[in-house]
């Protein structure tokens, strides 16, 4: 989707109606959902604008979650990255239960996004998500194969634009899809690497906590995160 982040600054509560609008694509139940969505916010914005707007989609989506499961959805770590190598498909380290938002900023290097449906790969195999993790690598050989019928390119992925994309990254069993987490894997192509240019990458890791647990991040490494980019894991 396409947004005009001065439209979103001006009247804040629309974010929530997006991303409330849009929170089955990524809080999925069933299998008939891809388990991520994509914002694309334009060029016209600076990194700290654009981290704020990162900042306020992590709110939507707690906000979101909290509405239609009766849980919050609350930061377990967060950064920004200068990253200029491929990845292959993965999850990132987190809870089981989690939900990943990558913001890419504006940039001179092309690359290219896959978002990878492991759950249904799995599903249509008799397995379990994490049986079939453990039973082939997604990064090679059998387990490669399997996963490129469930591959989703991200298109149009604009490498001038503000860009967020969030990502279920669970891996929880299908009977357990009443609680909206059934992950995809994702990969990443640098298609033509530049040493003298950048790539940043925010990224933020959310996952069902309860407020007032210890291991989520503080407002004050929000703030650090707001001003410079700072790394924080909970």
């Amino acid at each position: 989707m396409l947004m005009n982040p001065a439209d979103l600054r001006n009247a804040p509560h629309t974010l929530l109606d997006l991303l409330d609008a849009t929170a089955a694509r990524v809080f999925r139940t069933d299998l008939s959902q891809p388990g991520f969505a994509i914002a694309d916010l334009g060029a016209d914005l600076t990194p700290i604008q654009f981290r704020s707007m990162h900042i306020g989609f992590a709110a939507a989506l707690d906000h979101a979650y909290d509405r239609r499961f009766s849980r919050r959805l609350l930061l377990r770590s967060m950064g920004r990255f200068d990253q200029k190598v491929s990845a292959e498909a993965h999850l990132d380290g987190a809870p089981d239960e989690s939900i990943l938002m990558l913001g890419y900023e504006p940039s001179e290097i092309t690359s290219r996004l896959f978002l990878i449906d492991y759950t249904r790969c799995a599903f249509d195999r008799g397995l379990q998500p994490r049986e079939f993790l453990d039973r082939f690598n997604p990064t090679f050989g059998e387990g490669r194969s399997l996963l490129d019928a469930y591959a989703t390119e991200l298109t149009p992925f604009d490498r001038r634009h503000y860009r967020i994309v969030m990502i279920n990254n669970s891996c929880t069993p299908v009977d357990r899809a009443e609680r909206g987490m059934l992950g995809v894997l994702h990969k990443s192509i640098v298609v033509d690497p530049k040493s003298t240019q950048t790539r940043f990458v925010n990224t933020m890791m959310l996952s069902p906590a309860d407020v007032a647990a210890d291991d989520v991040v503080g407002t004050e490494d929000v703030r650090a995160y707001l001003n410079a980019g700072a790394f924080k894991a909970a």
